[in-house]
């Protein structure tokens, strides 16, 4: 009741002196001997704070602390796992893109070094069957040259250079000439047309070679038509 009275009495000393509500008066200060403190008015209204309060505690014990309840911290905590799964999903995702750019690159690189490797393939098998022809004009010539036309022995020797040098382009485009007598037999490289029996030549090996194999940068382009030693029945 004490104090109701005294904001009375303050308000109708202010309305009477003219004073402007809207003014901060920090300097009025109204004792009350009932709470043994003083009240300041501000405004329109008093407020009551204690003199001897150290104003530095008093903030802090007026600062509300802050508070979550268990459903805001189960609603964030189920998103932060949205979040993390999705992020997870995102790594996987570009992980899986790298490594598929990765393999088309791959692919892309080995195509074009077998397109640059194997240009000349149909070219040379179109030249197996020349070289084919020059070995058999070679091996049709007896050893002995006794009694021979010297116009044949220089027609022979042309042959056998022409044979020489065709071989040595073949190589030099990365085609090698494979299948010997008496080399093991590979089924990789080989085909053996016929079986035959022969002592002087181990089982399993080459005894005849009826057309010669070539590869071309280690891809056969013509397997060697060969006749293999079988065991003695």
């Amino acid at each position: 009741f004490f104090n109701c009275k005294m904001l009375k009495v303050a308000r109708t000393f202010l309305v009477r002196r003219k004073i402007d509500f809207s003014t901060n008066y920090n300097h009025l200060l109204v004792p009350d001997p009932l709470l043994g403190a003083t009240k300041r008015f501000y405004g329109h209204s008093f407020k009551l704070f204690d003199e001897q309060k150290d104003p530095a505690k008093a903030v802090e014990e007026e600062t509300p602390e802050p508070c979550e309840s268990k459903e805001e911290t189960s609603d964030l905590s189920a998103q932060i796992q949205k979040l993390e799964k999705e992020l997870a999903d995102q790594k996987a995702k570009v992980v899986y893109t790298l490594a598929e750019m990765e393999n088309v690159r791959s692919i892309s690189r080995r195509d074009a070094e077998n397109a640059r490797k194997f240009a000349v393939q149909g070219f040379a098998k179109s030249l197996l069957d020349v070289a084919d022809n020059l070995s058999r004009a070679i091996e049709a010539v007896p050893e002995s040259k006794e009694n021979m036309d010297p116009v044949f022995i220089n027609l022979v020797e042309g042959v056998k250079m022409t044979e020489s040098q065709l071989h040595k382009v073949f190589a030099s485009n990365g085609l090698t000439k494979f299948g010997e007598k008496g080399d093991p037999f590979d089924p990789n490289l080989h085909d053996a047309l016929f079986e035959y029996e022969d002592e002087s030549i181990p089982l399993g090996h080459i005894g005849q070679v009826l057309k010669a194999g070539y590869q071309l940068n280690g891809r056969v382009i013509r397997a060697a038509q060969v006749g293999c030693v079988k065991k003695d029945k």
